[in-house]
């Protein structure tokens, strides 16, 4: 899972520990781990709530959908 990676260096960049990311979202540090590790995956909006506290933002493309005409 992709997003997991990113949280992970996206924490490391900025120095944050799980137990600050504890403090500064809400979610547990287990929690929080399991979700870098990619054995869980948050709903959108916990995804968002982690990346605000990264100073990141979760952006959503559409589909091409003239992609997959023949």
């Amino acid at each position: 899972m992709w997003w997991s990676k990113v949280i992970k260096k996206l924490r490391k960049d900025k120095g944050l520990t799980l137990a600050d990311m504890e403090k500064l979202t809400g979610f547990h540090q287990p929690y929080l781990s399991s979700l870098e590790n990619g054995k869980h995956s948050p709903k959108i909006s916990t995804l968002e709530s982690i990346l605000k506290e990264l100073d990141q933002e979760l952006t959503i493309q559409p589909l091409d959908e003239h992609r997959n005409r023949s």
